[in-house]
């Protein structure tokens, strides 16, 4: 019996490990992963487009720090497209 307790915890814990990596894989083929950098730099353009016109002119865009928060291909596209960072409105 105890035999069986111990295989069944090993096969839970495969499980476990087997469902991170799926998780881990979906995660990583995302169709917003497959986008060419320069679409992503349009829509970051986009955004900053957007949050200005929405707010007043003492208002600072973020479109730009909160995209390089997402992950690091982001924030590093984000950093090194300088136009995103060229203008700041007070």
């Amino acid at each position: 019996l105890q035999h069986l307790r111990r295989a069944t915890y090993l096969i839970e814990q495969e499980q476990t490990t087997l469902e991170k990596f799926v998780f881990d894989y979906k995660t990583q083929t995302s169709a917003i992963r497959r986008l060419v950098p320069e679409i992503l730099v349009r829509i970051f353009e986009c955004l900053e487009e957007d949050s200005s016109a929405a707010g007043s002119s003492k208002r600072i865009s973020l479109a730009p720090v909160i995209m390089s928060q997402v992950c690091s291909a982001w924030r590093w596209l984000a950093h090194s497209t300088p136009h995103l960072w060229a203008r700041i409105s007070l």
